[in-house]
């Protein structure tokens, strides 16, 4: 039971993550400034894995910020395989 609620609480936290970078792509789009959408996406699975493991509600934000971002599935790709050299971590 305490594990289920530390699932919903890391799941919480991640998810307001993934909203406040979404609001703040769309606050510095408005200022101009850049950033890229795959450091958008780079961010967002590198918090998913820092526990050691993405969750199914990590799963579907991952896929939400990528449908919402308009990533490839190739892009996606890049960005995973990427990480996963960097970090070791296999998904």
């Amino acid at each position: 039971m305490i594990e289920r609620n530390e699932d919903k609480i890391r799941g919480f936290f991640f998810i307001m993550f993934i909203f406040s970078l979404l609001l703040s792509f769309q606050w510095t789009s408005a200022q101009e400034h850049s950033i890229s959408k795959e450091e958008i996406y780079r961010n967002a699975y590198k918090t998913a894995v820092a526990n050691g493991t993405i969750g199914s509600n990590e799963r579907a934000m991952l896929n939400t910020i990528q449908s919402t971002l308009s990533l490839s599935d190739l892009d996606v790709a890049n960005i995973v395989s990427q990480i996963q050299l960097d970090t070791g971590y296999i998904d």
